[in-house]
Order: C-alpha cells, then structure tokens, then sequence
C-alpha cells in the first residue's frame, strides 16, 4: 500500500491541537491486525486473482495479440 506522508507541514496545527497520536509504523500495525489471516489469504491468491482479472480485460488481451 501507498500512502503518501511527510509532504504536509503540519506543525503549527499538531501544536494547536495536538491530534497526530500515532505514528506511520502505529497505522501499518494497526492495519495488519485488523486484517488478521485475509492479509495470509489473500498474499496466497493475489497470483490467481491478479490472472483472473487480466483475462477479462479487453485491453489486456488486445495488446497481447500485438
């Protein structure tokens, strides 16, 4: 996953109201936690989905028939 940090100076508003309580690494843990085993399943499928959904794009096959 991308999420896209660090390019807001956020300084004055932390100091006003002191909202940013948890950290980059705090939000990746939290996620793989409430992800429990679908995170497993899915690392386990992505190849098979991935290849499933290829397939029924019509842009996908047209360029590889080229």
């Amino acid at each position: 996953m991308i999420f896209i940090v660090h390019f807001f100076d956020t300084d004055f508003s932390q100091q006003l109201l002191n909202y940013q309580t948890n950290s980059y690494d705090d939000l990746i843990d939290e996620m793989k936690k409430n992800a429990g085993i679908i995170r497993y399943l899915a690392k386990a499928f992505r190849s098979i989905v991935k290849l499933y959904l290829l397939s029924k794009s019509p842009y996908y096959r047209r360029k590889r028939k080229k």
